[in-house]
């Protein structure tokens, strides 16, 4: 990845040397890829938006539609999903009006993305069904493993969990043969999210963080250890929980976005509301709960408000106990 930003960045060099515009632009995409793969998600928006305006100022209605799709998925990263989707649907508008399948698939796989995030699952559903079918067209195995992984997410979700499980699991086998260090960790933390059994739960966990040491793509870090934290949570291993937070706090260290300031700032309150049992310090922790809640609601990130509703339930309901065997007193 690092040679990978350096090519980029030596491209960027010589176009501006050169004074080619086409030049320019390819290199502003390049280093948005660059900076996505290594999670730096702020700085990879600023070269993909610089890179599409440049591209739609000259006319590289090519250049232009392949990036739009990789500026919707880092607005993703910045808690932007209205604006995502809005990029996406001009993706498509452009990929079918030049016929580029490769940037309608990039769309669609954002959207599903953005829909999962919003907690519309009938919707990333259809959306990664319309993903696989041009992943498979094109015979783009990799893209294919990272779309079945999402859609055996959403299917789960929808309550198809025996499906979805069979779809994660060809997914696994799938991304192992395409390039595991792509979407490997990401197949394996929908696994946890959809599987019913703890064991198979907990290995998909311990093979992405075996994955993730090796070194791999950006997404895979963040899908693996939010799917951890999420599991960990709802089993309540508060220990567990932190760890991961902690990993996802550093590997945000040099970069942090909102997305993953968000999910740690969530997943700290909900590891005390855990272990809240009652007493004073219950309504300032309702009170930051509730914040995160409209802070979600704003977003539009309606997957993450489930927990945060079923603690606020408890903590309330605890407290007015409190408050009513205090008055029997």
């Amino acid at each position: 990845m690092e040679e990978c930003l350096a090519a980029h960045q030596r491209a960027l060099g010589h176009a501006r040397a050169a004074g080619s515009v086409l030049g320019e632009a390819r290199a502003l995409g390049g280093l948005g890829d660059a900076y996505y793969q290594q999670g730096r998600m702020l700085t990879a928006h600023a070269h993909f938006v610089r890179c599409v305006e440049l591209a739609r100022a000259h006319g590289f209605i090519r250049i232009e539609c392949a990036n739009l799709p990789m500026v919707g998925a880092v607005e993703l990263f910045r808690n932007e999903l209205a604006a995502a989707q809005a990029s996406c649907e001009e993706g498509l508008r452009l990929a079918r009006r030049i016929s580029d399948a490769r940037s309608e698939m990039l769309a669609y796989d954002v959207m599903t993305s953005t829909a999962q995030l919003a907690g519309d699952w009938p919707c990333a559903e259809a959306h990664a069904r319309l993903a696989l079918a041009l992943t498979r067209r094109l015979e783009a195995r990799r893209f294919e493993a990272e779309v079945l992984a999402r859609l055996g997410l959403a299917i789960g979700a929808l309550g198809q969990v025996q499906e979805a499980e069979s779809l994660l699991d060809e997914a696994l086998q799938l991304s192992h043969a395409s390039g595991v260090r792509y979407s490997g960790p990401t197949v394996l933390a929908f696994l946890a999210r959809t599987t019913p059994d703890p064991d198979k739960q907990l290995d998909a966990l311990r093979q992405g963080e075996s994955m993730l040491a090796q070194g791999c793509v950006s997404h895979c870090h963040v899908d693996l250890l939010e799917a951890a934290i999420d599991v960990s949570l709802a089993a309540r291993r508060w220990q567990e929980a932190e760890r991961y937070l902690a990993a996802l706090q550093d590997y945000m260290q040099h970069e942090p976005f909102p997305w993953g300031d968000f999910l740690i700032r969530r997943g700290r309150a909900l590891i005390c509301a855990g272990r809240e049992e009652g007493g004073a310090s219950t309504p300032p922790l309702c009170a930051r709960l509730r914040l995160l809640r409209d802070e979600a609601h704003a977003a539009g990130l309606n997957a993450s408000l489930g927990a945060i509703d079923v603690a606020l339930e408890r903590l309330t309901a605890t407290s007015r106990i409190e408050q009513d065997a205090s008055g029997l007193s």
